[in-house]
Order: C-alpha cells, then structure tokens, then sequence
C-alpha cells in the first residue's frame, strides 16, 4: 500500500505528533508500505516537487498555535497538481485544521479512504493560544471543526483509551479505533548513565536529576516544575532539567530566581537527535510529566524504555501509559505531591528498581514497529470494505 500522510507540523518543529509521524513513516516501509508526507514548508514558497517522499507546502506562522508552528497556505488544487501521478491507498490525516482539508479533498478525489489521528486536545488549547476575547467560542469552534472532519472520514484513530469518550462527547460519528503512539524503543531501550549529560550541564554524580521533555508551555503544566523543585530540595540535593522549547521558559527563569534555585534549573533546549535524547534520560534519576492535555504523551514511553522512574500526573494520556506502582507513579496536579512522589522513588532504591522494571516491559507495546502493524491492519481494513462497497 501506498499512504499520504497530511500533517500541520514537521521537522524542524519537534513536539510527539511530528515524532511519531516520521517514525510510523520510516517503518510503514520496512513493513514494505509506501508513503509521502505533505506538510508545511519553513517559508512561503512552496517545494515543487515531491523529494524523499515529503512534500514541503509553502506556509506562513500561525499566531494560534505553540512557537514555531505554522499554517499552509496554499490551495490544495497545486498539492493534488503536485501528487499527480502517484497513486495512494489511504490518505491518513494527523490534525482536524489546514492538514485536513487538503487530504479530505485528495481522498474524495481518488476514491480512496481517509483516517484521522486525533493526536491533540485542542479545544484545551483555546484559552492558551485563541484570541483573548471570546475563548468559550474558540472552544466551541475547535470542537465543531474536528467533528466535522472526523465524521468525513471512514475512521478516527485515538491515541488513549481515555481519548475514545472524549471524541465521542464531540459527536464525533466515525468508527474510532484506539492505537497507541509508538516509539523509537531500540534507541531509547540502550540508554545508560554516563555521565556525559551531568558533565555538560554542571550536574555532580551525587545529584538528583530531575528530568521533564517537551515544549516549554502552559498547556504542558510546566509552571509546577520549580515549585516541585523547592520542595524537593527540602530533602535532597535535586536538580532540575527542562529539555524544550516554548512560550514560558522566561517564566520559569523568572519562577527559580524568586525561589533563589536558579543555579538548580538547567533549561536544556530542544533536543533533536534521539540517541542524544537517550543519553539524558539515561543520565537523570527520575523522569517528570506533568502534563494534563496530553492525549498520549510520547515521552512518557520513551523514558520508560531507557528505564527510567517516571512521575506523571494523570492525565488522558498518563492513564493508559503509566500503571500505577508497576511501570511509574501518579500524581495530582501539585507541586506538593509531585515532589512527594518524586521523593518516594529517590528515598527508595528497591522502588526505583522495580518501577524501572516495570516500566521496560510496559514500554514494549509501545515500539513505532509493533505500532505500524496495527495501522497496517486498520488501512488493510478500510480498503478492503472500500472494495467490497465498489464491486457491489
């Protein structure tokens, strides 16, 4: 089969969708499966041609979203212009907004089936990233648009088993299907502590490392981060390091200086290479999510597969991803129990080595390899009622 893949966002944009997306690309093809991915360009100009399966659409930035994200602009008569000539079985869409509406039209142009992957809770984002004015509305809007998507295509796939009611109080039709994310697990499973990250940090071998990946912005909670710090370091000689970028890495500058740990954040950057990404959390103690939007939450395996203790509050995504005792820990949204938690695992050494345990064998099902099989099976699925519908 051959797959084309609609998305908003690619790299350099790193956050878990565009992960993903790259990942079940590169092993849909091992599994002997074609695909193209049509996503924003870095400029307004567009790409003219397809190179190395992607298709770069011109775009411009998008004030509503995270930093660095950016809207196509172009009008999907050039895109299908563009993809002439390449046949496709499924179109499968990864957002309800710009992405959509250039797949939908490309999959009811070639009788093909369309899939939507609800990666996001966007309508959470309203108040974030909509206008200031009016955000009831927003949500609202951002609700009715991915039921209008999702119920143009002939399958919803949710990330979480906690997303399948959610999409459905949207009034979302469509048959859903739960798949999981998937990760880069042999990278991630060789991950061992070396040192190399506390050395290039200032981080001593006596310390704590605290560790938190993704985007630096308030839909992720992040403003819990130094609070939990200050009252973790009541207890231990803990650090914190915040690997991403967003909208409120000045505030959490701001947040440690006012509770003088300053010297105690180390705000890491966007960490793009995985294997390097393995080495930090082959380096920290303890692994933290605090993230209550997430409809999966990438990281969370990730760190799991490198064996690392995980701390999350529980979330739509954290539920499904962390057993609670087995393979992590669950924690309100609060600074307080965060670091209670937290410290459970660094006081407790026979913890630790069994929530690492634990959270090895959870993170196997969660390898992009077993992850693109589902996906295969669920397009198989579709074309083949497709066919039956036609011969009938």
């Amino acid at each position: 089969m051959r797959i084309a893949h609609f998305g908003d966002a690619y790299f350099p944009t790193v956050d878990g969708t565009v992960t993903f997306l790259d990942g079940l690309a590169r092993n849909l093809k091992v599994h002997g499966h074609g695909s193209v991915l049509i996503v924003p360009g870095q400029r307004k100009r567009p790409s003219m041609r397809v190179e190395d399966d992607i298709l770069r659409l011109g775009s411009l930035p998008f004030k509503f979203a995270p930093l660095g994200y950016r809207a196509v602009w172009e009008p999907s008569g050039w895109v299908s212009s563009r993809l002439r000539g390449l046949d496709f079985d499924v179109v499968h869409i990864h957002s309800p907004f710009a992405a959509a509406h250039l797949g939908l039209r490309l999959a009811r142009n070639r009788g093909v089936p369309a899939v939507l992957t609800y990666h996001t809770l966007y309508p959470a984002y309203a108040g974030l990233y909509g206008p200031r004015w009016g955000t009831t509305m927003w949500e609202r809007a951002i609700t009715m648009r991915s039921r209008q998507v999702a119920n143009r295509c002939d399958l919803v796939i949710a990330n979480s088993g906690p997303m399948v009611p959610v999409l459905q109080s949207y009034g979302i039709t469509s048959p859903i299907r739960m798949i999981p994310v998937g990760i880069n697990h042999e990278v991630f499973a060789q991950a061992r502590r070396t040192g190399a990250v506390r050395r290039r940090i200032g981080i001593s071998d006596a310390s704590k490392m605290i560790l938190y990946v993704g985007r630096i912005g308030a839909e992720k909670s992040v403003d819990l981060l130094v609070p939990m710090l200050n009252h973790l370091r009541r207890r231990f000689d803990a650090e914190l390091v915040p690997c991403g970028q967003g909208a409120q890495e000045d505030a959490i500058r701001v947040a440690a200086a006012r509770l003088d740990l300053a010297g105690h954040v180390h705000l890491a950057g966007v960490i793009r290479d995985q294997r390097e990404l393995a080495m930090f959390y082959g380096d920290a103690d303890v692994f933290v999510f605090p993230s209550q939007t997430d409809t999966f939450g990438l990281v969370v395996p990730e760190a799991q597969a490198a064996g690392l203790p995980v701390v999350a509050v529980g979330g739509l995504g954290s539920t499904d991803t962390i057993h609670d005792g087995v393979s992590g820990l669950l924690a309100s949204p609060e600074p307080r129990h965060l670091a209670m938690q937290v410290g459970r695992i660094l006081s407790d050494s026979a913890l630790a080595d069994h929530l690492r345990a634990g959270a090895r064998r959870h993170s196997l099902e969660y390898s992009t390899r077993l992850i693109a099989i589902r996906h295969v099976d669920a397009y198989t699925d579709l074309v083949t009622r497709r066919a039956k519908v036609g011969a009938n």
